[in-house]
């Protein structure tokens, strides 16, 4: 699998900070604005977050299973609850939180499901903000190689499991997911 080289990380004041070498991308990005992926990227992310399975950093990152999912469904449900007491909503905005709250509330229902079909999975790293912006593409002599980044985020989710010669120090940058993007 094709990846930016990482060419070292040197860490900066209390470890909070540092600066990454990375290796050229590129400029071209898998697909513009309001297009999809290839379809050829769908097989690509398989491959990249089973191979990030096996990755020996999971103690090092946060738990981020159904259980982080549920507590982030909970805290949205009760903020948009607050917000729907407080605020003065139009008729169609209010009617939208309404709906929104409906959903919050099956699907919270249903957790169970989502967990039973985790269980078993394998724990991954994933990239946290995956769209078309944060991938770019370099034709090589054997097809496409896709390489992912997300430099919004300093301290993000740059997909470094298929770097060679990775750092301990860099796997700060890494986060944790459960089973599947």
């Amino acid at each position: 699998m094709a990846s930016i080289r990482c060419y070292g990380f040197i860490g900066e004041g209390a470890g909070e900070y540092g600066w990454l070498f990375l290796e050229d991308g590129g400029v071209a990005q898998v697909a513009g604005k309001g297009e999809s992926f290839p379809i050829d990227f769908s097989p690509w992310l398989g491959h990249l977050h089973a191979s990030a399975s096996s990755l020996p950093v999971r103690d090092r990152l946060p738990e981020r299973g159904p259980a982080w999912y549920l507590g982030i469904l909970r805290a949205s449900r009760l903020e948009l609850c607050q917000s729907l007491a407080e605020r003065n909503w139009d008729d169609p905005n209010r009617l939208a939180v309404e709906k929104i709250l409906i959903c919050f509330e099956i699907l919270e229902q249903n957790w169970h499901f989502i967990k039973e079909r985790c269980e078993g999975l394998p724990w991954t790293m994933v990239h946290c903000d995956l769209q078309p912006k944060n991938i770019l593409i370099q034709h090589t002599v054997c097809g496409i190689a896709f390489l992912p980044l997300d430099w919004r985020m300093p301290a993000g989710d740059l997909q470094l499991p298929t770097w060679p010669g990775l750092m301990p120090q860099a796997t700060g940058l890494m986060h944790e997911g459960h089973g599947h993007a």
